[in-house]
């Protein structure tokens, strides 16, 4: 199979019905072996966010992936004023 990249974008005021929703379609991916980049947006205020906040929302999220799909393995982070990038790669 060849490799195959699938993107999901995330915004700080997601709600948590809504984030669960988006990581269960990440597990999905993963599961069939796809590579997914996980985009962890901050844009407008968002930006002046505690820091805390939008790392908890990455761990909780990465967390929730790899216990649902455990043969997948992060790949890549990539931290920027702007928002943070996770890729992971899923392993069928």
């Amino acid at each position: 199979m060849a490799s195959k990249l699938k993107e999901m974008q995330v915004n700080p005021a997601i709600d948590d019905h809504d984030l669960q929703r988006k990581l269960q379609q990440v597990v999905g991916w993963c599961l069939k072996g796809y590579q997914v980049r996980i985009d962890f947006r901050l844009f407008g205020r968002h930006t002046q966010l505690d820091p805390s906040i939008h790392k908890s929302l990455v761990e909780q999220s990465l967390t929730t992936v790899l216990q649902e799909a455990p043969r997948s393995k992060v790949t890549g982070r990539n931290v920027s004023p702007k928002g943070t990038i996770v890729s992971i790669q899923g392993v069928p």
